[in-house]
């Protein structure tokens, strides 16, 4: 018993006298320079030996084989921290892979989760593992340093704790490292916001209900911990959306159109032309594609006043929460009063609806039409015969993605007044609505499912993810690289989550090279209770992440560990 104490205590002692930046791995890619220059610079900025970088010979792809990975990868690693009797292999906690080193194995693993459990001897075994580590959210378990070298060493058991310092670039990967060590002097109740995305549509005999449920807990412990929180429930959000980004305007050459994105949001255009007393005003469309609930679309064509213009309301299915209604609704209004109106219900059949080409809107001094490719499907006598003076015309859309191929105004001869078919980039002709960015100012941000969407810009010391499938499918490559293609729709990275949140700022983030399943996906209100509660960002995401050797990845420094969570309340 004495002999088993004395061992217990020197082995407690360990973290005490070995400080953490000395019990760090950093795993650099010699074929890539970038990548030994991400390590360099992470090592001097922690003042991390050199003898801690490790230089792998290895593909520069994001993909490895399962051999290739163990030749490349592991086998340096192993061989590295069994020297000398294991010297390494007792001292180091945590590995750093840096961008340049790859992140996936085949289409199964995860190189940084397999890493965590290289030492398992469980490889025969069914993935993925449990990890010994993990706890529940308001657990207070030892620090992985303490943990690692008294409970796992006692049972003859090595985990690792690695999370990379990675990104669509490497100078987004040194900014980790910088943000980190910023944030952790400088961090504050009030550097931020939290942003919590939930859907609020579940049941609870539905498996997603406890997801969606856990999201909701995190939103309330951001707020009981004092930080200023948002919550977004989709159930009753415009569109049902996520936090979206602002309505997008991209003029598409090749194709002769403008291409609108109104997910979440109202995008909106208007425009003058020459006075008429009467015309049509005609929309042609491209491509349209509803949101989940909410679409619709108005036409207007409008006098000098704001208060006299003909109106047209037009739904798509599905008809759900922001549409005023579920009719199509015409109307005219002169000086404030209404002089004609019509609300035509409409069958909710998808494809009469929502696939057209064409949307007309006509105005007659006694008579107002709508057509819809070339066919009426509403209209109404207008009694009062008043007259307007037609000088300026706009839409407007709920939920909507498409593409404007022809704006014509006509006079009611026919003569065009204004005539626009886009075969050059027009877009300075129309005063476009834009809405504030939803996600200023990010300090947390733990979400539903949804489209990497430039939704976010994070402080430094932000920490955030998303619950979607595929979020680190890639992290270096975008999907659609053109730079004008940065904030349209999700265009540019698809559902990956991390590059996304990591180019909008975030210091620290997790996804998934492949399906990871919700249950083995490291919830975010875990990894934020331990944060807050003075555990470093590795410790954190460990606790939280009960699945190892498997398909989660996380990106940041793991030392990082705001002094504002570790000094005495």
């Amino acid at each position: 018993m004495r002999v088993l104490c004395t061992l217990f205590f020197a082995i407690a002692a360990f973290p005490q006298s070995v400080p953490l930046k000395d019990r760090v791995l950093i795993l650099v890619n010699a074929r890539v320079p970038e990548s030994v220059s991400v390590g360099q610079y992470y090592a001097a900025k922690r003042n991390i030996p050199t003898a801690n970088i490790l230089h792998l010979k290895t593909l520069a792809t994001e993909q490895i084989s399962q051999e290739e990975f163990k030749d490349q990868i592991e086998n340096p690693v192993r061989k590295l921290l069994d020297a000398n009797g294991g010297a390494m292999r007792k001292k180091i906690l945590y590995i750093v892979p840096t961008y340049g080193v790859p992140v996936k194995i085949g289409q199964q693993f995860a190189v940084d989760s397999v890493l965590t459990m290289m030492y398992a001897g469980h490889e025969d075994q069914k993935p993925p593992l449990r990890n010994p580590y993990s706890a529940a959210t308001g657990s207070r378990p030892p620090h992985f340093a303490e943990w690692s070298d008294t409970v796992a060493a006692a049972n003859n058991f090595k985990m690792f704790a690695v999370t990379r310092l990675d990104g669509p670039s490497a100078e987004i990967a040194k900014g980790l490292v910088d943000k980190a060590i910023q944030a952790e002097t400088s961090l504050s109740m009030t550097s931020g916001i939290g942003y919590f995305d939930s859907q609020g549509t579940r049941h609870p005999e539905e498996w997603q209900f406890a997801i969606d449920a856990e999201i909701k807990a995190a939103s309330e412990l951001s707020l009981q911990a004092g930080f200023s929180t948002v919550l977004n429930v989709q159930a009753g959000a415009l569109c049902g959306s996520t936090f979206p980004p602002p309505p997008q305007y991209l003029y598409e050459a090749a194709k002769q159109r403008i291409a609108v994105s109104a997910q979440g949001a109202t995008a909106a255009a208007a425009w003058a032309f020459p006075p008429i007393a009467e015309g049509d005003l005609t929309f042609q469309v491209a491509e349209g594609g509803v949101q989940n609930t909410g679409n619709s679309i108005t036409l207007t064509l409008g006098s000098t006043s704001d208060k006299s213009r003909v109106r047209l309301f037009y739904p798509f299915v599905p008809y759900k929460q922001w549409n005023t209604s579920d009719e199509i609704v015409l109307e005219k209004t002169v000086d404030g009063v209404v002089s004609a109106r019509i609300a035509v219900p409409v069958k909710k059949d998808e494809k009469a609806m929502n696939q057209f080409g064409a949307l007309r809107l006509s105005v007659r001094n006694t008579r107002l039409a709508v057509y819809r490719d070339g066919v009426e499907i509403a209209a109404v006598d207008d009694k009062s015969g008043k007259p307007l003076n037609l000088t300026k015309a706009s839409l407007s859309a709920n939920c909507w993605g498409f593409s404007i191929k022809g704006l014509t105004v006509t006079d009611a001869a026919g003569v065009a007044v204004w005539d626009d078919r886009f075969t050059t980039d027009s877009t300075a002709r129309y005063q476009w609505q834009t809405s504030p960015r939803p996600g200023l100012n990010a300090l947390w941000a733990w979400g539903w499912y949804g489209g990497a969407f430039d939704s976010y810009r994070f402080v430094p010391g932000a920490v955030g993810a998303q619950l979607t499938s595929f979020t680190a499918l890639t992290i270096r490559t975008p999907l659609n690289a053109d730079p004008k293609m940065y904030s349209h729709i999700a265009v540019r990275w698809g559902g990956n989550w991390v590059p996304r949140m990591l180019e909008q700022g975030v210091t620290a983030t997790w996804g998934a090279v492949t399906e990871p399943y919700a249950v083995y996906y490291a919830p975010g209100g875990n990894v934020f209770d331990h944060l807050w509660a003075g555990y470093n960002f590795g410790d954190s995401f460990y606790i939280a992440q009960n699945a190892v050797r498997w398909v989660m990845v996380a990106i940041g420094d793991p030392l990082y560990s705001p002094r504002l969570f570790t000094r005495p309340q």
